[in-house]
């Protein structure tokens, strides 16, 4: 460990070839372009980094019971993209949790080095992807609410989708008026002037 008259502290662990490097500094490095306060986490044992190696990472866990056995529950990790050189270093970021009667962390969101959100998967070419089933089908998939907690938007787990309402009952369910500037199309069939729209189920026609 080492505490220098800059502020910064080293700590590592020499016995472990592969154990980051932790930096605790409140001023800026030479070649450095953020200031302040700050920790740095960086993988540094001595051998080129490659696709996927992890760069450093926030363990979070507590003793489990009376034995005082320390569990990790959760964490953060940071990897490389790809083969790491002076003019290409992208990173991506990991989140971890452990599910309800489980104790195996699991990554569950991951930013990937262009910024792209994913939940429930690791390769998307969406900004925002988010995969899996929802085990309750009262949660939502997706909910867009106003800031008075109004239902703007809705994915249901059943793939239901709502727009001005959070209890959308068919595949598209619209509370409100609705502009179309393009034409209503029926088996992939516009419209033409004169026709009637007509409903096909039961009820009124």
């Amino acid at each position: 460990d080492a505490l220098d008259v800059s502020g910064s502290v080293g700590i590592t662990d020499v016995q472990l070839t592969n154990f980051p490097i932790m930096r605790l500094t409140n001023t800026q490095n030479s070649g450095e372009t953020v200031s302040g306060a700050g920790l740095q986490l960086q993988a540094d044992d001595g051998a080129q980094i490659t696709t996927n190696d992890r760069l450093g990472y926030l363990a979070f866990g507590g003793a489990r019971n009376s034995s005082n056995s320390i569990l990790q529950m959760a964490r953060i990790e940071g990897h490389a993209a790809a083969p790491v050189n002076s003019g290409n270093a992208p990173a991506y970021m990991s989140f971890y949790t452990t599910a309800t009667s489980t104790a195996t962390p699991v990554e569950v969101i991951r930013m990937t080095q262009e910024g792209y959100l994913l939940v429930g998967t690791t390769t998307s070419s969406a900004k925002l992807a988010v995969v899996g089933a929802v085990a309750d089908p009262n949660i939502d998939l997706l909910n867009i609410s106003s800031s008075t907690n109004a239902s703007l938007f809705v994915v249901k787990s059943n793939g239901n989708i709502g727009i001005g309402t959070s209890s959308p009952s068919h595949t598209l369910t619209v509370a409100g008026d609705m502009n179309l500037t393009g034409a209503l199309r029926a088996s992939g069939v516009a419209g033409t002037a004169g026709m009637i729209l007509q409903t096909t189920g039961t009820g009124v026609t």
